[in-house]
């Protein structure tokens, strides 16, 4: 509902969502993993950022 209703905003609400869903599940998942749609790298990367800061001891990067 809250992604139908964002409108313009999607991709922030989108964000809002999936910070909401790891802190609420971050005592039962291990990690997380991030995928940017294409064009939208720079949000998505602060949004890694944000995590790494918020769970350092979790946090590790990976790259293909």
């Amino acid at each position: 509902e809250r992604m139908a209703d964002a409108g313009e905003r999607g991709l922030a609400v989108g964000l809002e969502i999936a910070w909401q869903l790891v802190e609420e599940l971050s005592e039962l998942i291990s990690g997380v993993y991030v995928v940017p749609s294409f064009g939208k790298v720079r949000p998505v990367a602060e949004f890694a950022s944000r995590l790494r800061a918020a769970h350092p001891a979790a946090a590790s990067v990976s790259s293909c």
